[in-house]
């Protein structure tokens, strides 16, 4: 942690030609750490509308020509991929509108790669506490609300679906904001900043508990393990790898063996047997089409999107919607882009800079939660992808100073 404290203050001596146009960069950094924090309630908390400031403010500051400099190769597999995935899938059309959502998706890397470059460390300080804060006055507000119809608990569900489009967002954004808040703690020069962001993230922790998602649950515990990976000795590294092993394998044999699951747990698992039936129908409908799938956002309209007369807008599994939609040949490419997206990370520079970490636990987040409730082929999904990747990467100037 001191090296991180060390790491912080060193920082602000790179750039102190950054007095000028200061209220677009400060702009820029509300932007991006706004969108980082808060897209799974993309359209409830105006997202959309942070994330294009931030996007056009990066290409003010060049963003653009640093991306085609740095970011070619994505731009190849991002085509190859689009180009096959459209070209066979059997709704061509949804196919290119999933693409559009992808590159909205991966466009929101450039002001993740230009905030280090053109922000001061006191700037993205200010702005992610206070992103914090006010998230946990809105949390408090939340809970008093969410206490108040306590007997009722479908009330809370309907009001969780319809300000923030269901209750397993608010849930993600909830504890996104608390890896935010439990970070900044951690990384606090003195023992009473340290108590008082712990204070913050009270409510927040509080409110993710009342909302009873056990996807948010599971994706902690990977948050968990990626800690434990990143700053652990040896022995706590494997020990977090084996936890990561058979948490995936525990809850993928209570996909298989829902009613023996039942009677371990001595509890009901509806929710658990409806996916498994959406996985069983998902499996059957990839295997038609197995080398490069039905095509990126068509699940919801085809046959295998509906049980029992319901039909469902994703499959509540990103890695199943990735075969789906893509086939194997297509997640390969995707997994180039991927790769290619996050060619300049750096383990060492995320260890030190605290925004990185906070993208890093959030990446950690997203694997676990993509197991249980969120939709792969979305603005949404991409954008996070695009800003964790981008925060995670050590910028050029940054490396020349040091």
């Amino acid at each position: 942690m001191d090296q991180m404290l060390l790491e912080r203050r060193n920082e602000s001596l790179l750039k102190p030609e950054l007095a000028e146009n200061a209220w677009q960069r400060w702009l820029l950094c509300i932007g991006t750490l706004y969108s980082l924090l808060l897209i799974p309630v993309w359209d409830s908390a105006l997202v959309p509308l942070m994330a294009l400031s931030a996007f056009l403010l990066a290409c003010y500051f060049g963003a653009a020509r640093q991306f085609w400099q740095d970011y070619r190769k994505v731009v190849f597999w991002f085509s190859l991929l689009v180009a096959l995935n459209t070209s066979l899938s059997p709704l061509p059309v949804r196919a290119g509108l999933g693409a559009v959502y992808l590159l909205r998706g991966l466009l929101l890397i450039l002001p993740a790669i230009v905030l280090m470059q053109v922000t001061t460390p006191e700037q993205r300080s200010r702005a992610l506490s206070g992103i914090i804060a006010v998230a946990s006055l809105v949390a408090s507000g939340l809970l008093i609300w969410v206490w108040s119809s306590a007997e009722n608990y479908q009330a809370v569900v309907v009001f969780t679906g319809q300000y923030f489009g269901n209750l397993h967002n608010l849930a993600s954004a909830t504890a996104m904001v608390l890896i935010a808040a439990l970070v900044w703690a951690w990384v606090s020069e003195t023992a009473r900043q340290r108590i008082g962001w712990l204070l913050v993230a009270v409510p927040l922790l509080v409110l993710m508990l009342t909302l009873r998602s056990e996807g948010t649950l599971i994706a902690l515990c990977m948050v968990v393990a990626g800690v434990a990976m990143l700053f652990g000795a040896f022995w706590l590294r494997l020990l977090a790898f084996l936890g990561i092993l058979s948490l995936v394998a525990a809850l993928h044999l209570l996909y298989l063996y829902p009613a023996e699951g039942q009677q371990i747990l001595g509890m009901s698992l509806g929710s658990v047997v409806q996916r498994v039936q959406l996985y069983e129908a998902l499996v059957q409908a990839w295997q038609q089409s197995p080398w490069f799938g039905w095509g990126m956002n068509t699940y919801k309209y085809l046959p295998v999107s509906s049980l029992d007369g319901v039909s469902f807008i994703y499959p509540h599994h990103i890695y199943l919607e990735a075969l789906f939609s893509v086939g194997v040949v297509g997640l390969l490419l995707m997994v180039l882009m991927l790769r290619a997206l996050g060619h300049a990370v750096d383990w060492h520079y995320v260890r030190r800079q605290p925004i990185a970490l906070i993208a890093f636990l959030i990446l950690c987040y997203l694997a676990g939660k993509g197991m249980t409730d969120m939709k792969l082929f979305s603005a949404q999904t991409f954008s996070m992808v695009a800003l964790c990747l981008g925060l995670m990467s050590r910028p050029a100037n940054i490396d020349r100073a040091v």
